[in-house]
């Protein structure tokens, strides 16, 4: 088990990164897409604490988005190096949910701990992988996790619309 003796760690935890490519390619436009994914990479990369990452199933369009593979691959192994939590599972959707559960449960990590959850999909509402993650680890306790504005956002005129989501399971 990594060390957690941090008073008030920080975890980071990616959320479907993987969605970030070709779907956002899809529901955002190549432009912004590639501007939510270059915002979502530098964040990470730039992340010196714990690590989870939870891929999903579009996890292999990583392949084609070297920038953001990299800094996940990085930030994992600077906290390995470190001697920090660095985990990567499958958890797709709505298995997230489980997986994040699972992995925090067996850390045993103070409730004070401070998370930081990005990837995609996120929303202003309440829809979206990223969400979910949030919302399991405030029913388990940690409500100083929040969902990091470096997420990649599903467009606001969608927010109430299943086309992300629909997307997301093809």
């Amino acid at each position: 088990m990594s060390d957690i003796s941090s008073p008030a760690p920080n975890v980071l935890v990616v959320v479907h990164a993987g969605s970030a490519c070709g779907s956002a390619n899809f529901n955002l436009g190549k432009s912004d897409a590639r501007s939510s994914r270059d915002f979502l990479a530098g964040f990470i990369e730039r992340w010196n604490g714990h690590v989870i990452v939870i891929d999903g199933s579009l996890c292999d369009e990583l392949e084609f988005h070297p920038q953001l593979r990299q800094a996940i691959d990085n930030a994992l192994k600077r906290a390995k190096d470190r001697g920090l939590v660095s985990t990567r599972r499958v958890g797709e959707d709505p298995d997230q949910i489980d997986v994040v559960k699972e992995i925090v449960l067996g850390l045993d990590l103070p409730r004070d701990t401070l998370f930081e959850v990005t990837g995609a999909w996120a929303s202003h509402g309440e829809e979206g992988c990223v969400n979910s993650v949030y919302d399991a680890l405030h029913e388990l306790g940690y409500t100083r996790a929040t969902v990091s504005d470096s997420a990649v956002f599903v467009p606001e005129d969608q927010e109430d619309e299943d086309t992300v989501l629909a997307e997301e399971q093809l």
